[in-house]
């Protein structure tokens, strides 16, 4: 056995054909002899040409023996590689289980098969700079992977591939335990998600070997913060100049048991070996037994604290709430060893109290470490450190309830407007490890008895408890510094809550401790007229150009921007020629002659709202007077200011300067309706005191707009400075991406014209909302026409990031308005059934006009998942007229539990048509059987089963359809829900707290480059996956039914797609007035839990049983 593992070893590794010729690429001098090429190879420091790892003999040898080890010490679980190349380490894996006769454990290949991701240092701030994303030679394909097994004959169903970016894959991954885990990431992100979403998996006795340790400095610093962290102290062990590992050691009774009865050791070994063969109630029952025998039983108290709160620990959610927050002040009361503290951004204040600190490693450099009790602390002269105000607290000193309630009422008193106060273990385990005076080494006290305090008597106050291990996570927001009710009735409410009888805590009232709770909690932040997230990200994560040659000209340049929207500064030399360009369309564009006015009034109201400007408003004021189109009028309108501002507007001797006062304040949406409705000017245009535009500005937008009677609204793009710099840090433009616009705003009012028509017509400014107000405003205008983009950069925006925290305060009450929902009631909208997944409000506002849908016929295939089946078909069946649109669903062997609701479908909607397959021959299978039974001459509408359609979906569909005479393929917008981790691989400036559009993809590179937008708001595409579409009779006719030869489960859609344009001549066009929600691949993920094996060879290799692959395919 040895040795045949020895032998592919060295063929794995090119060991055995070392020579001059053998494509290698060596990082020093080239070596000079087969000697010093053998001593790189052992150790992995060269980068071979040929061979399938580049990891060398001494790490592959170490994983070989991981696994022989974890086989022979029966150490259960699968084995697993993150990051795998080419796949060598992998196959040696598989070839070790082969030789050790163990056919159970699976060997899982984790991987994007597209290399590394680029780093995101807004999270994680150790990958600023990466470049391993920039590097083609990491780039292996999947089928170049499972190619590579098959040469080795390694390929069978013990092989599992978990094709992604790490972000998305690993957490769901649907592995239970792991036996030996193996990091090959290279960068933080990648090791820490890693360690976050597997580590929990690997059980005492199994390996975590870690490759780029040594040569990494960010994967290095990954794994000691999570050891840190966690606690982990087992020794690291040295493989190489940069691989090493440790086991997780098996838990040792003898520090609570030298004193135990023989009972409680017999009974917890026993619970320990239920948990570990998957029985929770019997591991459950045989810790509470050995509790009976050893009150103080440690491992019996923590092994049922993981069984009631499985999932990630509390410190992943504090850690979470730092990335979402970003605290400028963090106070941390009783900091212990320092793994919560340790857990702060490097950016802003941290102070920890804490009397008598055990520090296990340095604190952050931002760190002050206060040695004193809480008490004395507030009292004393240091807490002047808390000034202004505390962003994020987190209490986690003295347990007691006397205690808890006098720190939160100190720390409240000095709260940040949007601070929020952590509370720890405030779901106890049961009454003995909650009782004071402490008797238990496992502990949480009596801090719970301040959740029912504040229920009662504070129930404004947001208090959200998160289920996370050990003993949960409680989160207080709508802070009140003024509030005294609690200090004043501090011993009051200490001697009757301190009474109250312990009560088991009901988990039922609690957010579920998953790792996206917090996310839930709290929405991506916001900046004070846009979604600050998308500008941050782009400031801080994206390069100064693109890699590599993404674009050489302006219309490239837009094309580029379409998905991405900002572009940072500097600029390189091709950027600069291309705002050259973009500089030229402003001169011509200014320059065109506009058509008569209709009477004498103003041709443009300017709109300027002023709150506190004095100081500031003069350089907005200053750029409208250089304007070179004079003939605008300019409404400043002071909203109550307590300042010199409506003096400094009075200021200017020039007649077209208008000033309008408030007052009192009664916030920027009401001072613009007041500026609305004194306007005179044909067209409005928008200019806050902060920034200012280019002397050409109005004169290019109007020469655009004015000349343009299709279009209502036009915008352009806008350069961005931090306030005090002279030079832009982002370029903000992008032509209109109708999929983006009602998930985060990339279109400033500062760059906005319109008809003064088209405002009257939506209506004005809400003037209930502090913040948004003016993204709510603009989806109005563009709920029916999209707006005219100009190619010109002429308004300059001065933005500022205020905390989190703050924003989050200030806007708490407008939360329940998300992005794209209409906020008017008696919209059209109904409520989805609940599923696992969400309770979620989908809604669609109908086309206007459209025509009536007829003579289609709408095809589900269909595997499993009964009870979204049965959504789907009922919404479409809510929305459709049975008598001109017939509906077939052709079912691929489900089970009988399927069928028992297809045939309740059946019964529900007797028009609804059934065919049955006895066997899963996949998904364009099952679309061309329902094209075969269709009506002839009928179009077709292809609709996945994990689809939920809305209102007026298939009519928005059909109208395009009969207004495009030469279109083969029309798609809606493709809704993922809040939360989906895959939405920013296609639309990477997605906020994914909001249901997001991926119809238009980045990944799927599938937007007709040069388009520039058009009225209707329609966009061609090169592509569509085929989850809802509708293909055109005419289509239908000239092509057929889709290609299942070369496509069984997937490709058929790209392969038809393709057809539709090179074939038929036709085009494919989006609609943004359908609208589809799509709960993605669940029949794809129930065929993979049903059926290794035709997953296999339908999912992953797609391909038929039985019929050799073609030369392509090989």
């Amino acid at each position: 056995m040895s040795e045949e593992l020895r032998a592919l070893r060295e063929r794995l590794t090119g060991y055995d054909r070392l020579g001059p010729d053998d494509g290698s690429t060596f990082f020093g001098p080239e070596p000079r002899s087969l000697e010093e090429r053998q001593a790189l190879r052992l150790d992995g420091r060269d980068w071979p040409g040929d061979a399938e790892t580049m990891i060398g003999l001494k790490r592959l040898q170490n994983f070989e023996e991981a696994v022989l080890t974890v086989v022979r010490e029966g150490v259960p679980g699968d084995i697993i590689e993150t990051g795998v190349w080419r796949g060598g380490a992998s196959m040696l894996a598989r070839a070790a289980l082969r030789a050790a006769g163990d056919t159970e454990r699976r060997v899982w290949l984790a991987d994007s098969f597209a290399g590394l991701p680029p780093p995101r240092p807004d999270l994680f701030p150790a990958d600023a700079g990466d470049a391993h994303h920039e590097q083609e030679a990491l780039r292996v394909s999947l089928e170049q992977v499972r190619a590579g097994f098959a040469r080795h004959g390694l390929l069978d169903d013990q092989v599992r591939f978990l094709p992604g970016w790490f972000k998305d894959t690993l957490p769901e991954a649907p592995i239970e335990r792991i036996a030996v885990l193996r990091l090959d990431g290279d960068m933080y992100e990648s090791t820490w998600i890693a360690l976050e979403s597997l580590y929990h998996r690997v059980p005492p006795g199994g390996f975590v070997i870690v490759d780029d340790y040594g040569a990494v400095e960010a994967c290095r610093q990954a794994v000691e913060d999570f050891r840190s962290l966690h606690g982990i102290t087992a020794p690291l062990h040295q493989i190489d100049w940069t691989g090493w590992y440790w086991r997780v050691p098996k838990p040792s009774l003898d520090l609570w048991f030298e004193h135990a009865s023989a009972e409680a050791r017999v009974l917890m070994e026993r619970a320990e070996a239920l948990r570990d063969q998957g029985d929770a109630e019997g591991a459950r029952a045989a810790a509470l037994a050995a509790l009976e025998h050893e009150p103080n039983a440690m491992p019996a108290h923590v092994l049922l604290a993981r069984l009631r709160l499985p999932g990630p620990d509390y410190l992943h959610h504090l850690r979470r709430l730092h990335q979402r927050l970003r605290p400028d002040l963090y106070v941390e009361i009783g900091c212990f060893e320092g793994a919560s503290l340790r857990l702060a951004r490097p950016v802003g204040r941290v102070l920890a109290v804490d009397p008598a600190p055990r520090l296990a490693a340095p604190p952050p450099a931002n760190a002050t470490i206060v040695q004193a009790t809480s008490d004395d602390f507030f009292a004393g002269p240091d807490a002047a450190m808390l000034a202004p105000g505390i962003d994020l607290a987190f209490i986690d000193g003295d347990h007691s309830f006397a205690q808890v309630l006098k720190d939160f009422i100190n720390l409240e008193r000095h709260a940040a407007p949007g601070g929020v106060i952590v509370l720890h273990d405030t779901l106890p385990l049961d009454e003995a490890t909650s009782t004071v005076p402490r008797r238990t080494t496992f502990y949480s006290g009596d801090g719970w008895r301040l959740l029912a305090v504040l229920r009662e008597l504070r129930p404004e106050l947001g208090v959200d408890t998160i289920a996370t291990y050990p003993t949960g996570l409680t989160l207080v927001r709508g802070l009140d510094p003024a509030s005294s009710l609690l200090g004043d009735r501090y011993e009051e409410i200490v001697a009757r809550f301190t009474g109250l009888p312990f009560q088991a805590p009901s988990l039922a009232d609690c957010i579920p401790g998953d790792p996206d709770a917090v996310d839930r909690l709290f929405p991506p932040p916001l900046e004070a007229d846009e979604a600050e997230s998308p500008v941050l990200q782009a400031f801080n994560a994206w390069p100064p150009t693109p890699p590599g040659p993404a674009y050489t000209t302006p219309q490239g340049l837009l094309d580029w921007l379409f998905f991405r929207h900002y572009l940072r500064a500097p600029f390189s030399l091709t950027d600069r020629n291309c705002l050259a360009w973009f500089d030229w369309m402003a001169e011509h564009l200014a320059g065109r002659p506009l058509p008569a006015p209709a009477g004498e009034a103003p041709r443009v109201s300017i709109v300027m709202p002023c709150l506190n400007r004095a100081h500031r408003m003069r350089r907005a004021i200053d750029s409208v007077l250089a304007q070179g189109f004079a003939d605008w009028e300019l409404l400043v309108v002071d909203d109550g200011s307590t300042d010199d501002s409506a003096a400094v507007a009075e200021a200017y001797a020039d007649p077209r300067i208008r000033l309008l006062r408030h007052p009192e304040r009664r916030g920027v949406g009401a001072a613009r309706n007041t500026a609305l409705a004194a306007a005179r000017g044909e067209f409005i245009a928008y200019l806050d005191t902060d920034n200012w535009w280019d002397p050409r500005y109005l004169g290019a937008m109007l020469g655009a707009l004015a000349n343009g009677p299709e279009w209502d609204v036009a915008y352009g793009g806008q350069y961005l400075f931090r306030r005090g710099e002279a030079a832009p840090c982002l370029l903000r433009m992008s032509p209109y991406n109708p999929a983006a616009i009602d998930n985060y705003n990339y279109i400033d009012i500062n760059c906005l014209v319109h008809r003064r028509a088209a405002s009257e017509a939506v209506g004005g400014f809400r003037e209930d909302m502090r913040r948004l107000e003016d993204w709510e405003f603009l989806l109005r205008l563009v709920a029916r026409k999209a707006p005219l983009f100009v190619p010109v950069v002429l308004s300059c925006y001065s933005w500022y990031a205020p905390s989190a925290a703050q924003v989050q305060g200030d806007d708490h009450e407008m939360w329940h308005w998300r992005p794209g929902r209409p906020w008017e009631p008696g919209t059209h909208r109904f409520t989805a059934h609940p599923t696992p997944d969400t309770e979620a409000l989908l809604w669609n506002v109908p086309l206007a006009g459209a025509v009536q849908a007829a003579d289609i016929s709408i095809i589900i295939p269909s595997y499993e998942v009964p009870e979204i089946l049965a959504q789907c078909v009922d919404r479409v069946f809510a929305t459709i007229d049975p008598a001109r649109v017939e509906v077939i669903l052709v079912d691929n062997a489900s089970s009988a539990a399927t069928r028992e609701v297809i045939e309740a479908l059946r019964g529900r909607h007797p028009a609804l048509r059934v065919e049955y397959s006895e066997r899963n021959f996949g998904f364009t299978h099952a679309v061309n059987r329902g094209l075969a039974l269709a009506r002839p001459g009928n179009a077709a509408v292809l609709l996945n089963n994990d689809a939920l359609v809305t209102d007026g979906w298939l009519e928005a569909l059909a109208d395009v359809a009969a207004r495009q005479p030469d279109v083969g393929a029309v798609v809606p917008r493709q809704m993922l829900l809040p939360q989906t981790e895959s939405v920013d691989v296609h639309c990477p400036m997605a906020n994914r707290g909001q249901e997001a559009d991926v119809s238009l993809s980045l990944h799927h590179g599938n937007v007709l480059a040069g388009q520039m937008g058009r009225p209707d708001a329609l966009v061609e595409l090169t592509f569509a996956p085929f989850f809802c579409v509708l293909l055109t009779a005419e289509a239908l006719r000239r092509l057929g039914p889709l290609d299942e030869l070369r496509g069984r489960h997937y490709r058929s859609d790209s392969l038809y797609c393709e057809a539709i344009r090179a074939i038929a001549g036709l085009r494919i066009l989006y609609t943004p007035w359908s609208k589809v929600y799509h709960l993605l691949q669940r029949s794809t993920h129930a065929l993979s839990r049903q059926s290794a094996q035709d997953y296999r060879v339908m999912f992953e290799q797609n391909r038929w049983e039985g019929r050799q692959a073609p030369i392509w395919d090989r």
